[in-house]
């Protein structure tokens, strides 16, 4: 267990890496980007996650899901893969290329040279890493991880800070970094590959992934628009400025999702051994302890992060973004939703019942769009981060209403979280609504000391579980 919890802290660092290192960064692109040109970016940028999720997710997830049925003949295993992953990206790169007209009307304002061009081509070499990547997390290889994702980080800021300082290029220099890194970065995890590559295939491992995958593709297009809405409308409804305000609260904001990532890749890989090596008497019991542990610190995180958002907002990007915190602290509360709700995911897929998840996405998809639709215009970019919540809400209420079509679900300890949730309350409601002493560092200091508290009382609650976790 000591080794899990060393791993898991690990992976959760090599995760937090990069987005620590963009918020280190945060006021340079504030302090030489205009409002419209920081909504630019993060328009593309938004829009370069989610192909990176349609392009790559089912196969992180099948390369997961299906790593310790075929790890034998781990060569046969990868090349399959990769052979039936480069021709899938292929097929997209090309669809999305000679639909330029349809594209641009997602974000009407920005011209598709250079702008969707560039993400197009950066999010397609993403999928150069995706082999490697899981491959270190199923045998974590923590430390290598790290040293990747500090490589990646080192040459995306010199490209950056070179591109706007130097060149002058504004907002299009940071998506050529993003592009030039992911080339960089794509050639060092070609050749990584090449040693596990054979001419060879497995039709059975190719069935198994498209079985197991196809499914997600529905809802991988519902996801892209379901993340895409809130600022194709705000871009559509208000203007590009205002998509920076909500982009910049959106990133402080989904702190909480980066900080639980690497623990959730951990998750991951012992989920999976569990299912598949464990009776069920024996995987409900520990899968039920893990995943109740990892939530009560998931509150901690959330709870840690609402301390502390608007400081951190004024401090990093100044006073003129202070709009942005109040969509910062309800994206928390809708990423820590968002994050019980993936809990859910891992049951339907041990039962290869991923079109089922594949169906509640499309649900949410249109239930978000409709209401954006409805409640931007009026209420902007507060309508956008409600609807974003309630969304969360809504998927996680649909899973547990469907949670009887797996037979691996195991349930939240849903009166701890409730309990804890209601003592912490206190410390959320003095520190965001009174501590507001018109001086920064006097309120940073208040709130530091109510976190000490906090952190106390959270430890002295937990200590049982703390005990078992890290030292049993």
């Amino acid at each position: 267990m000591k080794d899990k919890i060393k791993q898991s802290i690990l992976f959760t660092l090599a995760n937090i890496l990069t987005p620590f290192a963009t918020f280190l960064i945060l006021p340079f692109y504030t302090n030489n980007l205009d409002v419209k040109e920081i909504g630019l970016f993060y328009s593309m940028n938004t829009m370069y996650v989610i192909m990176i999720v349609i392009l790559g997710s089912f196969f992180e997830k099948s390369l997961m899901r299906h790593y310790f049925d075929f790890n034998e003949n781990i060569k046969l295993f990868y090349s399959s893969i990769f052979y039936l992953m480069t021709g899938y990206v292929i097929i997209i790169l090309v669809l999305l290329l000679l639909s330029e007209n349809l594209i641009t009307q997602i974000f009407p304002s920005i011209d598709f040279y250079p702008y969707y061009f560039i993400t197009i081509i950066s999010a397609s070499l993403f999928f150069l890493g995706i082999i490697p990547r899981i491959h270190m997390i199923m045998n974590k290889k923590s430390k290598i991880y790290i040293l990747i994702i500090l490589i990646q980080i080192f040459i995306n800021i010199c490209l950056a800070v070179y591109s706007v300082l130097v060149l002058k290029n504004g907002a299009l220099g940071l998506l050529e970094a993003v592009l030039y890194t992911n080339v960089c970065m794509g050639f060092l995890y070609l050749i990584w590959i090449m040693k596990y590559l054979i001419l060879k295939i497995d039709v059975k491992i190719i069935n198994t992934t498209l079985k197991f995958g196809l499914p997600f593709i529905p809802a991988l297009i519902a996801a892209w628009i379901l993340n895409m809405s809130d600022r194709a409308m705000i871009d559509r409804f208000i203007g590009l400025e205002e998509v920076g305000i909500y982009s910049l609260g959106y990133k402080f904001g989904s702190v909480f999702m980066m900080a639980s990532s690497g623990v959730m890749l951990l998750y991951n890989a012992l989920y999976y051994k569990a299912a598949k090596s464990l009776s069920k008497k024996e995987y409900y019991k520990k899968i039920y302890k893990l995943k109740n542990i990892i939530v009560k610190f998931g509150i901690y995180i959330l709870v840690s992060q609402l301390l502390f958002l608007k400081e951190i907002i004024i401090i990093f990007i100044g006073l003129q973004y202070i709009d942005s915190v109040i969509i910062a602290q309800i994206c928390a509360v809708s990423c820590f939703v968002a994050f019980l709700s993936g809990f859910m995911n891992y049951y339907f897929y041990q039962t290869n019942n991923s079109l089922l998840i594949s169906g509640l996405v499309i649900i949410c998809a249109i239930f978000n769009i409709l209401l954006n639709m409805i409640f931007i215009p009026i209420y902007g970019t507060m309508g956008a981060i409600i609807i974003t919540l309630l969304t969360f809400v809504l998927s996680l209420s649909l899973k547990m209403i469907l949670r009887n079509k797996s037979s691996y679900f195991v349930n939240f300890n849903w009166s701890s979280i409730f309990k804890d949730l209601l003592v912490y309350s206190p410390f959320i409601y003095v520190t965001v609504y009174l501590v507001d002493m018109g001086n920064i560092k006097i309120d940073l200091l208040i709130n530091s000391i109510f976190w000490f508290f906090f952190t106390l009382l959270f430890f002295v609650r937990n200590k049982k579980q703390i005990f078992e976790l890290f030292i049993k």
